[in-house]
């Protein structure tokens, strides 16, 4: 009976860490998808992932909470994730590294609301080509050195980093939405909408 019970409570402690890393593996097979279907160097394969990441998360959320609070959802759970990897990944991210996994975020968000806009709800598939067809033409940050990350403290700081997109988040996100409507013509008629 005891036996059962410490069972029962190991099952239950380890199956959100095992139904998270089976999401998270998906995301970066998704990227991988993306890199694949749109020629995209390796080096793109982080950005395309928390911007997919992002976007799908945002899509599970919008209908149930709207827009607003999917978002601050999304953009909390992307900190949280920053913060977390500290602690279980081998090799700790830099500042600027932090601050483009944030931004990345907010352009999949962004990504994801433009569709939502067009066509209602569309297929993960669709939000993963228009994260890729983002990353073929350069909106999304591919590198940590990329120009568009400010400058940062080049340590694990995670603080800094968070504190840093939270003061350019508004300003980043109505970019993102801009830039999408910019070229909306071409992205519609890339996913075939």
């Amino acid at each position: 009976m005891k036996l059962r019970r410490v069972l029962a409570v190991a099952v239950v402690l380890l199956a959100p860490v095992v139904c998270l890393a089976l999401v998270m593996h998906g995301f970066s097979m998704a990227a991988s998808l993306a890199i694949r279907e749109r020629g995209l160097a390796p080096t793109d394969h982080n950005a395309i992932k928390h911007a997919y990441a992002a976007a799908e998360v945002y899509s599970w959320l919008r209908p149930l909470r709207g827009a607003d609070s999917a978002a601050k959802a999304v953009i909390w759970l992307g900190e949280t994730n920053e913060w977390a990897e500290r602690y279980v990944k081998p090799q700790v991210d830099w500042s600027p590294e932090t601050y483009k996994d944030l931004r990345n975020n907010l352009s999949g968000i962004e990504a994801a609301e433009w569709l939502y806009e067009q066509e209602g709800f569309t297929s993960p598939f669709t939000r993963l080509r228009l994260i890729g067809k983002l990353a073929v033409d350069g909106d999304l940050a591919p590198l940590y050195t990329d120009p568009r990350i400010p400058p940062l403290p080049q340590q694990t700081d995670d603080g800094t980093a968070v504190l840093k997109m939270q003061e350019d988040e508004a300003q980043l996100r109505a970019q993102f939405a801009a830039d999408v409507r910019a070229k909306a013509d071409a992205l519609r008629a890339d996913l075939g909408l």
